[in-house]
């Protein structure tokens, strides 16, 4: 690994790579220490196809492979004029309770959303997306997807006003370069639809924990770390061809993972001397958890040079360490 040559805040002189601890220390001093962000990763992902279906399409939980031939249906209000519907069917689990207004089984189709279990990004997510995709579709629906990370830290990294602008940026620039001539598309990025506003909220949507949604929730990129562990790309439309639909999730997914390997290995200053109360949410890498990791044993350390917490550490925020990587 080649680091860039980082000089202790405190006696200026040259700091040296701890391989145990994956940090840079000062040996002259051993007043500062310098950890390294880590190398993140996006290893999920789950989608929500918003459209009309003249027909439901079949929906086989019991397949082997039943991420890519199922779903979960949802009513959507936000999805408007698309007057695809049908009669209940009577004999799904949603209608035996009554709540025939959910049913994902009409014979007669009907508009709304279709959403997609957590899928590996390098499978077969394309299929599904083949598979699912709406007939019928207009300016008010949305082609919104999640992306889970093999880090907590891809939160601290990712929820910045910095790369919420570098995304919608880096957006934009591939649009025009790809010719994309939908004009949904260049709305939602000219801010003019309400659902997906080019508006950083990242620190307030972080706090989102209930399903009682604050209005923050509709940016182009909203931040779910405490709600599903995820961060939700809103911003894209519902495309006539779902190939340019998948293209453009792949852009964005790509425009995430260069900014993330790009954000890998940075040093980040620590102070030893001192210590910061709790953090603004849990992820971020404070002076306090700098100096618990300091004194931890080596064999607790990734040392394939990911920073990883302890699960000690992820009880004190009520869940598991696998439970804040489901999407």
């Amino acid at each position: 690994m080649s680091l860039q040559i980082y000089n202790c805040s405190t006696c200026y002189m040259e700091m040296s790579f701890d391989s145990d601890r994956f940090c840079l220390c000062c040996e002259n001093c051993q007043n500062t220490y310098v950890l390294l962000t880590p190398q993140c990763n996006i290893v999920k992902i789950g989608i929500e196809l918003e459209g009309a279906w003249s027909e439901m399409p079949d929906n086989e939980h019991d397949q082997h492979e039943y991420l890519y031939s199922s779903y979960n249906w949802h009513d959507d209000s936000s999805v408007e004029g698309l007057e695809y519907g049908g009669e209940e069917c009577g004999d799904c689990d949603y209608c035996c309770n009554d709540e025939g207004d959910h049913c994902y089984n009409r014979e007669n189709g009907s508009s709304g959303e279709i959403v997609s279990y957590p899928m590996p990004i390098h499978d077969k997510w394309r299929y599904w997306v083949y598979r699912y995709y709406p007939e019928d579709m207009n300016s008010s629906c949305g082609g919104h997807f999640h992306v889970s990370f093999d880090n907590v830290q891809a939160f601290e990294l990712l929820c910045t006003p910095e790369f919420f602008n570098h995304f919608i940026s880096e957006l934009r620039r591939w649009g025009k370069r790809a010719n994309i001539r939908n004009q949904n598309f260049w709305d939602r990025l000219a801010n003019e639809n309400t659902m997906c506003n080019i508006d950083y909220r990242g620190e307030q949507q972080l706090y989102i924990r209930n399903d009682n949604y604050p209005n923050c929730r509709y940016s182009a990129l909203n931040y779910q770390y405490h709600k599903h562990g995820t961060l939700e790309i809103r911003v894209l439309p519902i495309f006539m061809d779902s190939k340019i639909y998948c293209k453009a999730v792949e852009v964005s997914m790509g425009i995430i993972q260069k900014y993330l390997d790009k954000m890998a290995n940075k040093p980040i200053p620590i102070d030893n001397q001192t210590v910061e109360p709790e953090t603004d949410f849990e992820g971020r890498i404070t002076n306090t958890m700098v100096m618990e990791y300091m004194n931890e044993e080596p064999e607790d350390v990734d040392m394939s040079g990911e920073i990883t917490m302890t699960t000690d550490e992820f009880a004190g925020f009520g869940l598991t360490p696998e439970e804040l990587l489901q999407s």
